[in-house]
């Protein structure tokens, strides 16, 4: 289904009110920086909540988590600990939001002065933190100009790279305007679009699956689900709720590692704590009016963003659906395909071996025994042929395509024949030209496109490219394969030949929506898109307005010189970010590389600021430097040179580059003056090793310090417990796990109810204690 006139007035209504959000409140934004960026600090903290949910709740990061919930079921919640759960919130929650407000700065880079005093090394460290502040500011321009223009293209008649334009257009063009006032009051009205569209597709996925009679049993909506999963993703344990060893994952190499689920959960759980300790530096909570209402902001931020989750697990399901509908069938495909395919490809490859001796390898022919032991028979291959396949390509032993194999299946040897006349019955041969339509698509499409350089990179530009009629010819192959709805269908087609989960969310609003409500779906998704990218941008551009502009080459600029600046810098950063987004080979790539890579080279320097009196400007200019420099290093070794990365290798090579230029740095040079470290320890009374400044602040105001801090430490893992249930608990009952729900919902109270007696009982007035009298004189020196 496209779109009609109804949906394109809905989407323009929506466009129109936005810029017209952004033109009334252009004259509020311009009455200074203090007001363009943090909104003159009088916003409440409720539009202040209701604005941070908004920017957690992306379009294109929803298009991932549902892709990852489609894979694998409600166990992607633990995958999605690299970022989608937010853990960071839980330290922003629990303490670091507070103590960044305190310091009533405007930028992170801003803040570093008041950290370290105003030598030079502080004005080193502000500016590198700028620049390299902006660098994971572009890189999720990239992710959101994407993953929009891809979701866009499936609407309209036109190329991914198109329709990212017009929307990051629009986007500026509010954004820009308005500052911070537009951002928030923008986020108002998107938080009501997105709430209410995800209760209907929570809605429409409940109803989805209902009970029925299979072969005189009658399975549940949980087991018909279960069922109908299994066989469009292979998946038989899709509806498990807790994390396991191992899961199992599509044939494309760019989702192995997260095969190993609980390694990924580990990994990115401690990733998230390093990068949840360093943060707190949001415009949000600069802009907060008190620490309480900090406090507030952000319980209220995950209240709100975990009507996500329900809605990307509906989304999953009736993606399910429409996967079964397209490609399964009543014959069921995918299934018999996913079967037919590892053992033809397995036995291949073992007679390719058995015809080529040199290609039998010390190491491969070690792996395939531990896999099938000493004979190698066809009983033995079929039992096992997903792990054979799997190892054969490994080390590059299957020759053919499937479109390949299935061609010539006349010539296969007697006992694989065999095989498959059981399988497929007597007319098996001609049958399994058939059998796998999306894996002979996407072996049709790679091989009509070998001489242009076809990618995953450029896949959905060539699919959209061929739906348009740019060959005619392979489209009527397409066309006779795929049968009617076949362009719907092709979108669906990923460049392995598999399901391509980044493009389940635009084909449920297509496949399952009625015209006007598609249109408001659309407007509702895009909401979450243009929020994030409106606070996104405005957080970069007053980064280079204020710590790189004004500080460096106008410091006596007038303020309407300075709004002038803004917007320049958010047109700049966005045609940077934009250009950017060409050069990944998915939405995911994106996303990995922001994480792994370019967050680690800020936060490592950012982790020990925080903790460490020792620290000093000189170690985060040198750490922020070489973090930034190691994450661009990185992403060119990957894409020009082939290097593989996989993300705790990105997250290794970046950290260690990081880590050694911050320590060298800081110990190659002066400590911080010592009333500079005692001014900002009263002010903002951290945790960590601090013990030269603290007998400088008298027992009650150390009892007083510490008593906070061992509270919000000792609420933390109640946090951690609380939002992870949050979010899972509403997933459950999308998916009539009911059983499963009410075995985790104590798990949720006794969270809430530990949080509520050691963090928010607690939360207190602010306390001017940097005012107070010092017990003794602070010496000049550390």
């Amino acid at each position: 289904m496209g779109l009609e006139t109804i949906d394109y007035i809905v989407i323009l209504i929506y466009a129109a009110a936005l810029i017209g959000i952004g033109v009334l409140l252009a004259k509020k934004a311009s009455g200074g920086l203090d007001e363009y960026f943090l909104g003159g600090r009088t916003l409440p903290w409720y539009l202040l909540g209701t604005s941070g949910m908004a920017n957690w709740f992306d379009l294109t990061g929803t298009m991932v988590i549902t892709s990852f919930l489609f894979m694998i079921g409600p166990r992607a919640l633990f995958i999605e600990f690299r970022g989608g759960v937010v853990l960071i919130l839980v330290f922003i929650l629990c303490f670091t939001a507070k103590w960044h407000r305190r310091s009533g700065c405007m930028t992170g880079a801003e803040w570093m002065q008041f950290r370290f005093g105003n030598g030079k090394d502080a004005d080193a460290a502000r500016l590198l933190t700028a620049i390299v502040s902006i660098l994971p500011v572009i890189g999720m321009i990239a992710y959101l100009i994407r993953g929009t223009g891809q979701f866009l293209s499936m609407f309209v008649p036109y190329a991914p790279s198109i329709c990212a334009v017009g929307f990051a257009l629009v986007a500026v063009a509010y954004t820009a305007s308005a500052g911070f006032y537009g951002v928030v009051v923008a986020d108002l009205l998107q938080s009501a679009l997105i709430i209410g569209g995800a209760i209907v597709l929570s809605i429409m996925a409940y109803n989805m699956f209902t009970p029925m009679e299979v072969n005189g049993t009658v399975l549940s909506a949980a087991d018909t689900l279960k069922s109908v999963a299994a066989d469009v993703t292979g998946n038989t344990s899709w509806t498990e709720a807790l994390p396991s060893w191992h899961v199992q994952m599509p044939d494309d190499p760019e989702y192995k590692f997260f095969q190993f689920l609980i390694i990924a959960m580990g990994f990115y759980m401690v990733q998230q704590a390093i990068s949840g300790l360093a943060s707190g530096s949001d415009q949000k909570y600069f802009a907060a009016r008190s620490d309480k209402e900090c406090g507030k902001l952000n319980l209220l931020v995950s209240v709100l963003i975990s009507v996500r989750w329900p809605m990307m697990i509906g989304l999953a399901v009736l993606g399910i659906s429409i996967v079964n509908e397209y490609f399964n069938g009543e014959n069921k495909d995918l299934a018999v395909y996913r079967d037919v395919e590892a053992v033809a490809s397995a036995h291949h490859g073992i007679e390719n071996l058995n015809a080529n001796p040199a290609l039998k390898t010390e190491a491969l022919v070690k792996d395939l025994q531990a896999v099938l032991g000493e004979e190698w028979g066809m009983e033995a291959i079929a039992k096992n042929a997903p792990k054979v396949k799997s190892v054969l390509q490994s080390h590059n032993a299957i020759s053919k395509s499937w479109l390949e194999l299935s061609a010539s299946a006349n010539s296969f040897n007697p006992t694989l024949q065999k095989y498959m006349h059981e399988k497929l019955g007597a007319d098996w041969a001609e049958k399994i030209k058939s059998t796998g339509k999306m894996r002979i698509v996407a072996d049709m499409i790679r091989k009509a496109y070998k001489d242009k350089g076809i990618s995953k990179a450029n896949w959905h530009e060539t699919t959209t490219a061929i739906i348009k009629g740019e060959n005619p010819e392979l489209a009527k192959k397409i066309e006779s394969l795929l049968g009617d709805n076949w362009k719907k269908k092709l979108m669906l087609v990923g460049y392995h030949g598999v399901t391509d989960p980044e493009r389940i969310l635009p084909a449920v609003i297509s496949a399952k929506v009625s015209a006007g409500w598609m249109g408001v779906l659309l407007v509702t998704l895009l909401a979450a898109s243009m929020s994030t990218f409106g606070s996104t941008v405005n957080s970069a551009s007053a980064y280079a307005v204020k710590d790189i502009y004004q500080k460096l080459f106008r410091p006596n600029a007038g303020r309407k010189e300075l709004i002038t600046a803004s917007w320049a810098t958010t047109i700049l950063i966005t045609g940077i970010g934009f250009f950017l987004s060409l050069v990944f080979d998915s939405i995911n790539d994106v996303w990995d590389w922001i994480i792994m890579s370019v967050t680690t080279g800020l936060f490592v320097p950012g982790f020990l600021r925080m903790y460490w009196w020792r620290m000093n400007g000189w170690g985060v200019a040198f750490g922020m430097a070489s973090g930034g420099i190691a994450a661009i290093a990185q992403r060119i070794l990957q894409q020009n040179f082939g290097w593989e990365f996989a993300p705790w290798d990105k997250f290794a090579f970046v950290a260690v580059f990081a880590f050694a230029a911050t320590i060298i740095g800081c110990l190659m040079t002066k400590p911080t003056p010592m009333p500079t470290l005692v001014y900002f320890y009263k002010k903002t009374r951290p945790f960590g090793f601090w013990g030269p400044v603290r007998k400088y602040v008298t027992k009650e105001q150390l009892d007083y310090i510490n008593g906070e801090n061992r509270r919000d430490i000792a609420a933390l893992p109640f946090a951690f417990l609380y939002q992870v249930t949050l979010f899972l608990l509403p997933m459950l009952l999308v998916i009539h796990q009911t059983k499963m729900f009410f075995c985790i919902l104590p798990v949720f109270i006794i969270s809430v109810i530990a949080l509520y007696l050691l963090w928010y009982k607690n939360l207190r007035p602010d306390r001017k204690m940097e005012l107070e009298e010092t017990p003794i004189k602070v010496p000049e020196e550390a």
